[in-house]
């Protein structure tokens, strides 16, 4: 099995592919958001943040050149996430003022195919028994991410978690 570093994600392919994240800084803006209703603010805040904020996260150190929308924080009892148009910078890039960040540790990821806009992008259980078959297991889907620009472009593909198979194991046997 193949892992490469998230920088070769370009050109995206359809296809499962595997990606090592190193400790990163997430920087951009963030709302609150639950699936639980028919109404979304999210294409409104894309287009406030590219009208807004774009250019000054742009001017950052990025470890992969294009926007992203990172999910996190989710409440299962209110179903409500924190959703992230975000760059990812080097970590310990300097977050420039009114902005926010996240620092998210290194680790696995999983890129199938491409689709159009989410929900459809959202459906990696496809992936499940091919993620298994190279000895790891599914996580959650954690990012949005654009093959181009995503004010030109209505594809997107998703990254989620992988873990090694085995990590239950490890973990417990590390508690010992």
């Amino acid at each position: 099995m193949d892992i490469q570093s998230i920088t070769n994600i370009f050109p995206f392919q359809n296809r499962l592919r595997f990606f090592s994240l190193p400790d990163v800084r997430l920087i951009g803006k963030t709302l609150r958001h639950t699936n639980e209703t028919s109404v979304t603010p999210i294409p409104l805040f894309w287009e406030e943040y590219f009208k807004k904020y774009h250019k000054t996260v742009e001017g950052l150190p990025q470890v992969v050149p294009t926007t992203v929308a990172w999910f996190s924080d989710y409440d299962s009892i209110t179903k409500a996430y924190t959703y992230m148009v975000c760059s990812i910078c080097p970590a310990g890039t300097p977050v420039p003022s009114g902005f926010e960040y996240r620092d998210v540790p290194s680790m696995l990821l999983g890129h199938g195919t491409t689709s159009d806009f989410p929900p459809p992008a959202h459906n990696i259980g496809r992936f499940a028994k091919e993620v298994e078959s190279h000895g790891f297991v599914q996580g959650h889907v954690c990012c949005e991410f654009y093959p181009y620009d995503v004010k030109n472009s209505d594809v997107c593909c998703t990254l989620f978690t992988i873990y090694p198979k085995d990590i239950n194991i490890r973990i417990a046997k590390k508690g010992r």
